[in-house]
This record gives structure tokens, sequence and C-alpha cells, in this order.
């Protein structure tokens, strides 16, 4: 994916002067917007991966740390997830899984909300707590997703299904972001007409 959007700068392809990367969403833009670049597919992605886990941290995730806040349908939706074999899922959770989870809950559900609004409202401040938020999600990964390979107890194919059906989003998604974030000094152009 870098590849490409590097490609794309060095052959310094445009499209109604504004340059295209990769990302950018091909919808032709309206006689109005003819100053202000398209909104890249990549903040589309980047606002649903926020929005999307914001209820999935409160309902499903906050479950590991409180189980007697849920009720019972939501508990239920957990138990379909730790029926899949995934070692960091079974009860009793192991502790430095709990201790992730706590980070989630005190410090990814607050950023979820506040990128969110950033990325829908267009704030360049976002970016550098993007950088950090991305850096502690990818290292968070590491032992999550070690724990599922090196679990003697799985098959293969249970592994590949667990890590490539979940975690695995966990991954592509911050280094998706830390990367455009590094990238791109300013997310959001300002419009020329300004």
């Amino acid at each position: 994916v870098l590849r490409l959007e590097r490609l794309f700068q060095a052959q310094n392809l445009s499209v109604c002067t504004a340059h295209v990367s990769a990302f950018e969403n091909p919808v032709t833009m309206s006689s109005s917007d003819s100053d202000s670049p398209p909104a890249p597919i990549s903040h589309t992605v980047f606002k649903f991966f926020f929005g999307a886990h914001i209820p999935t941290t409160l309902l499903i995730d906050g479950q590991v740390l409180f189980p007697r806040l849920y009720p019972k349908f939501l508990r239920d939706t957990l138990a379909i997830w730790q029926s899949s074999g995934d070692p960091n899922m079974v009860e009793p959770q192991p502790l430095w899984f709990k201790s992730l989870i706590a980070c989630e809950m005190a410090y990814q559900l607050p950023f979820f909300v506040y990128a969110l609004r950033a990325f829908i409202k267009k704030d360049n401040s976002v970016r550098v707590p993007c950088i950090i938020f991305t850096s502690h999600v990818i290292t968070t990964m590491i032992p999550i997703i070690a724990n599922v390979l090196f679990d003697n107890k799985m098959t293969t194919e249970a592994k590949l299904a667990i890590i490539g059906g979940g975690y695995i989003w966990w991954l592509i998604l911050p280094a998706w972001l830390l990367a455009h974030c590094v990238q791109n000094p300013v997310l959001f152009p300002e419009d020329k007409k300004k």
C-alpha cells in the first residue's frame, strides 16, 4: 500500500490539481468543492475503525474486567468468542491480558471518541496522538498474537482463524494509520478557498 502511494507521489500524478494517493476517494468533486481535494478513502476507513470500536470496547471488551455489570445477552456474545478456543479469552483470562484490556478501557476508549471527532471535524491536532495510539496498539498486539501462535492446544487452522478473524486487523489498520500519519505532516489540508 505504501509502495503504491510512493509510486503515485514519484510519478506526480494528479487529478483536478489535487495530489492523488493510493487511498484517495475516486468520487468526482462538485463545482463547489473544486478547490479542496477529495477526502482519502483511508480517512473513511479510520473513522469506521474508531467508531466501530467504541461500542465493541464498551459492550464486549469491558466484560473481561467487569463481567457482572453486563446483561446475559452481552455475556452470551462474549461466550461465542470464548468458545473459539482463543487462549486469551478462556476463563479466567490471564492477568497480562486483563491489564491490556484495562489500558484499552482507560486510554483507547477515550481516544476512539477523540479521534473519531477529529477525523469528522478534520482536526490536524490528531496526528501526533494517532502516532502514539498506533504505536501502543501495535506493541500490545505482539503478546496477544504470540499467545495464540504458541498455544500447543490449538490446531494451526484454529490459530489462523483467530488471528485472521480478529487480531490481524489490530495490526493492519493501526500500521496503516501510523504510516499515514508519519508520511503526512498535515492530515487535513486546508481548503484553498480560505
